[in-house]
């Protein structure tokens, strides 16, 4: 159920974001990357827990690594065409359900009040459509900069698949 929450939650931002390019000369940008691409371990201790697949950047450890992953806007962009919507998409490759916390980080330009913006899901074995994503209405409809991080807390068997931002150029 929390995936397909999480899926509809993706596609009406995808269309929120159709609706706010209102300006004929804007465009909805909707850069997605995998994880090998824009994910690494936010320190060299966790280097060899984490790995980087072709399809995710997976905990193998045993115990819990820490991955930071960045998004890309607008380089041209002020604040107010900053990333609106930014997500990671999440894996569990283990039999039990797994809480992944994640940590978004506004970047340069960002309007969004306060620095640090935490959210928890519980991800379920073998769930190809898990995640977290922060919308900028949520947050006093502030932007998350040009740039913006996502810092993770993957347990073992966690693994980030995507990472995706929208912006309006």
């Amino acid at each position: 159920m929390q995936a397909f929450r999480f899926g509809m939650a993706l596609l009406c931002s995808a269309l929120f974001g159709l609706v706010m390019a209102g300006d004929s000369n804007a465009a909805t940008v909707a850069p997605t990357a995998a994880a090998v691409d824009r994910c690494q371990p936010a320190l060299p201790t966790y280097e060899g827990s984490i790995r980087k697949r072709p399809k995710a950047v997976q905990n193998e450890g045993t115990t819990t690594a820490f991955v930071t992953c960045g998004f890309s806007g607008d380089n041209f962009s002020s604040g107010a065409n900053g990333i609106y919507y930014a997500a990671v998409l999440l894996i569990n490759n283990t039999d039990s359900p797994l809480q992944v916390t994640c940590t978004l980080v506004p970047g340069r330009h960002a309007t969004v009040v306060g620095g640090f913006l935490p959210k928890t899901s519980t991800i379920d074995p073998g769930d190809p459509n898990g995640g977290l994503g922060w919308h900028y209405p949520d947050y006093d409809d502030g932007r998350f900069g040009v740039t913006a991080a996502v810092s993770c807390s993957l347990p073992p068997g966690a693994g980030i698949s995507e990472v995706l931002s929208y912006f309006t150029n």
